[in-house]
């Protein structure tokens, strides 16, 4: 039953059904009595209604009317969460099965998973393995199963041929879904990722389904979709070698195929398929051939396997591995008895290993919860007030352990803040450090709450400095959570709340936290005392005010998980001297809940600017609403307010530049931040090459087809562009190539002739109009010849001089540590580089700074823009740029210098 409501009074309108609700401003109307319907119209009606509410009067329903309309639904059960549908026309009722490739019956009753459930109890030697399974095209065929685990990455299900064409699918990362195939030699793979606090490793059956159509292949989990797209064709020969990404490197490796390249010793097919795992170790003298994987096999449950139309039965123990102990019938757990005891987004989680002939052993586990305990409930927090920091030596604890911290895979560092909690959230009057980590070799990271509300993750070294902002408001008093991933050789990963971010690995290079000196938490670190007290001193405007909790630090070493403020409530547990004070005493207690008690918060819905509000944005993906406020969301190479501002490069000399050494095709923004848009060139060391409409061979070979013109035309490039392009290049030439045989081009009668894109005329090669670099004015007679003919010509540069407050860029080299690069002679703008710091000040109104990821005083050329244009100015050092929203300023002409004379800078103006 739904409610529809249509209400007019006090000049307004309200339309509901339900409730979603509009209304509107009307102009007064005089309505006069109108006799209503129910249906009628084109569709007219089918259903039932009640509750007829006119005139503030309820009416009775028209007794022609059918009955009373009972909800036949009521007392039909249909089952695993199937639909009911009534049909009204024959008063009759059905069950609609949610997935009725699982489900059948006339209540969706039956199912394929019933009585198919088993588990695996070890994670090298419980897997299934069936030989030659008597389907046709098997690896062509839908895959359907469900499985359930607690576990972080598993492989589930791996199916190959004698000529290596292979599917796979396997669990990563608890939360990606992840199916691998072959199309003939090349590897293809899709994800479907699941959202935080559902994923995939939390106890729960995951229904996957993989259909494979004729143009596409789709893999199902839990009505969740990826698409790989094109039709797949398996490889009829022997596959020795698969083009494979660099960033595939978790495809299962098979033994020797006993089938040879040229398939002269083999010559009968067959299908391995794998259920759990793969062979990767060889026990008790068996000699079966043995894969490498990098991914674990399942520790979980399966069931309901089906391939095509046929139901592979996983309790045949034919298919058993050679160890039947690790495997179980059945996936009663216990999880039961304890699922509804686990707090906070807790879930079950099994000790494997130790079920294979014992009782099941469960607990609640509580990652990425930002609670602990037996069941997910308890919080030690501490309070900071701003004069308080928290350190955590850790130098001595990692030197003393015995360790090959090479060998140690995954590190994390967790903890949960809420902020001083207000009835309202209030900006921050500073920028507030909530921790830190000191790594040795100078590397440092920091989480640090903006005054805006965001978190900004800084990382910095001796040669860079990285930031990545978490752009929602942390600020609200609720209860946050940090987590962080470390792992070797792979990227950092961090997630505040439900948001996830991935840092580059050269970033994560050596920030194992096993070589961490400190953290510090509520500031940054000091030594003195003193440097808290003096108000003046920079370190107090850093200083965090608010609550954190359960800070955790796992290095992936028995005995040594660190838990700095646990340590201040237990001053007896081992570890405890290694935590210092510094500042005032720390307030103990409980941190703030979640917006929703036991449930981390959700990404916050967007809300869209309207039409006139989403104008201003230039070059936008989209336009979004913040605390009312429009935001433009940049296309990628855009920058600014109102992403007014290209960060492309010009040309391809600026990519060669910016390290770039490989030819192809790139995008450029040839006007720079100017009205013209974005296009593609293909780049040569540094040159720009535009590419033309012309065939690569267009023959002309007949005397009799009279005059011909060919007019070229350039792809992606309109004049607009060319002349920008020009404009921003030192030199530019055209080319045009001639294969020519017996064919006399008579250049001296005007028979043949070349107009440039300057509109420039050309009467000849060699550069003389005219004339042809043949005997007797002709090509040679014997053979084909082939003559190129440039046009070439220098454009100049244009000077510093006056600027008027327009877009201003120019490159420098230079060795110096510190350098005036522009200046003015009213000291109206002033750029200058103070070791890796460049200042801008315009006016005494503007002064900016920026600090590049590395230095430029390294005798290369570096490039620097200052664009002023809708009310924003960009400053930029190469790719490290900074925006600022200005007031609007009137510029009078000012005449600009580049250095002093004392200076030895190189320098080129555009």
């Amino acid at each position: 039953w739904h409610r529809i409501i249509v209400d007019i009074r006090d000049g307004s309108i309200r339309f509901s059904v339900d409730d979603t609700v509009i209304t509107a401003v009307i102009k007064h109307h005089s309505f006069s009595s109108t006799y209503l319907s129910i249906g009628g119209g084109g569709n007219g009606f089918l259903g039932c209604i009640r509750q007829i509410l006119l005139n503030d009067t309820l009416h009775e329903v028209d007794q022609t009317l059918r009955g009373k309309c009972t909800n036949k639904c009521e007392s039909h059960h249909c089952q695993h969460e199937s639909g009911c549908e009534e049909d009204f026309l024959t008063d009759t009722v059905r069950c609609v099965c949610k997935n009725a490739i699982v489900h059948s019956g006339h209540l969706c009753q039956n199912s394929i998973n019933y009585g198919t459930e088993v588990s695996f109890h070890d994670s090298k030697e419980a897997f299934l393995k069936a030989e030659n399974i008597t389907i046709a095209k098997a690896l062509m065929q839908r895959i359907i199963f469900s499985f359930r685990t607690d576990q972080r990455d598993a492989l589930l299900i791996y199916l190959h041929d004698q000529l290596y064409n292979f599917l796979q699918v396997h669990l990563s990362d608890h939360s990606h879904m992840v199916l691998t195939l072959n199309f003939n030699r090349t590897i293809h793979r899709c994800e479907v990722v699941a959202k935080i606090g559902n994923e995939y490793s939390r106890m729960k059956w995951i229904q996957v389904m993989i259909f494979q159509w004729t143009d596409s292949i789709e893999l199902n989990v839990n009505d969740e979709i990826c698409q790989i797209t094109g039709e797949r064709i398996l490889s009829n020969n022997f596959i020795k070698k698969f083009e494979v990404t660099h960033d595939i490197n978790d495809i299962i490796q098979p033994p020797v195929s006993p089938i040879t390249e040229q398939g002269v010793t083999f010559n009968h097919s067959y299908v391995l398929l794998f259920v759990a795992g793969v062979p990767t170790e060889i026990h008790f003298g068996n000699l079966e051939p043995i894969y490498r994987s990098t991914i674990p096999n399942l520790l979980g449950c399966m069931r309901g396997l089906m391939i095509g139309d046929k139901i592979i039965d996983m309790r045949n123990q034919y298919y058993w591995s050679h160890y039947p102990s690790m495997i179980k019938y059945g996936c009663e757990l216990g999880c039961h008895q304890i699922e509804h005891l686990c707090k906070n987004g807790g879930h079950c989680s099994v000790q494997w290993t130790k079920t294979k002939n014992a009782e099941n052993i469960i607990s609640c586990d509580c990652a990425r919860t930002s609670y602990y305990g037996e069941y997910c409930d308890k919080d030690n927090g501490a309070y900071f007030a701003g004069n308080s920091i928290l350190v955590l030596n850790t130098a001595e604890i990692f030197e003393k352990a015995i360790v090959n911290w090479n060998e140690i895979n995954e590190q994390t560092f967790s903890f949960a803040f809420s902020t001083t909690n207000t009835a309202k959230s209030t900006k921050l009057t500073k920028p507030q450090t909530l921790a830190a980590i000191h790594f040795k070799h100078n590397k440092m990271l920091q989480v640090i709450l903006c005054k805006n509300g965001s978190i900004n993750i800084a990382i910095t070294t001796t040669d860079i400095s990285f930031v990545y902002t978490f752009s929602y408001n942390y600020n609200d008093g609720y209860r946050h959570y940090f987590h962080a991933r470390f792992h070797a050789n792979k990227s950092l990963k961090i997630t505040i709340d439900s948001w996830k971010n991935d840092f580059p690995i050269q970033l994560a290079t050596d920030l194992s936290l096993a070589y961490a000196i400190k953290f510090s938490f509520g500031g940054p670190y000091i030594t003195d005392i003193t440097d808290m007290i003096n108000a003046d001193k920079k370190t107090v405007k850093y200083n965090y005010t608010g609550c954190l909790s359960n800070i955790d630090i796992d290095v992936s070493v028995p005995r040594m998980r660190l838990k700095p403020i646990l340590y201040l409530h237990k001053p007896e547990l081992e570890f405890a001297e290694s935590v210092t004070i510094i500042g005032n005493k720390i307030q103990l207690g409980a941190c703030n809940s979640f917006l929703i008690p036991g449930n981390l918060p959700q990404l916050p819905t967007k809300q869209f600017c309207e039409n006139d509000e989403a104008v201003n944005c230039k070059n936008s993906i989209e336009c979004i609403k913040e605390n009312d406020i429009p935001i433009c969301i940049c296309r990628k190479g855009f920058t600014g307010a109102s992403c007014q501002f290209s960060l492309l490069p010009w040309n391809c000399d600026e990519i060669l530049r910016n390290g770039n050494t490989i030819s192809g095709m790139y995008i450029i923004d040839p006007d720079g931040s100017g009205s013209l848009p974005e296009t593609y060139a293909y780049c040569e060391n540094g040159k720009t090459i535009v590419t033309h409409n012309m065939p690569n061979n267009t023959i002309i070979h007949s005397r009799d087809l009279g005059d011909i013109h060919m007019i070229v035309n350039y792809k992606l490039f309109n004049d607009q562009l060319l002349q920008s392009l020009k404009k921003h290049s030192e030199f530019c030439s055209q080319a045009v190539r001639y294969n020519c045989r017996m064919a006399p081009l008579r250049f001296d009668q005007m028979k043949t002739w070349f107009t440039s894109i300057s509109n420039e005329f050309f009467g000849g090669f060699g550069g003389i109009d005219g004339t042809c670099p043949c005997d007797n004015n002709k090509c040679s007679t014997g053979q084909s010849d082939a003559y190129t003919m440039t046009i070439r010509k220098q454009f100049n540069v244009a000077e510093i001089g006056n600027w008027d407050g327009n877009m201003l860029s120019f490159e420098f080299r230079t060795y110096l540590e510190s350098a005036t690069l522009l200046s003015s002679k009213d000291s109206f703008i002033t750029i200058t580089m103070l070791e890796r710091t460049f200042y801008l000040q315009i006016q005494n109104q503007i002064n900016l700074s920026l600090i590049p990821q590395s230095r430029k005083n390294d005798g290369y050329w570096h490039r620097i823009i200052v664009d002023i244009r809708d009310g924003s100015i960009r400053f930029s050092v190469d790719d490290t740029v900074i925006t600022a929203v200005i007031k609007h300023h009137s510029f009078s002409s000012t005449y600009l210098s580049i250095g002093r004379v004392s200076k030895l800078i190189c320098t080129t103006t555009k």
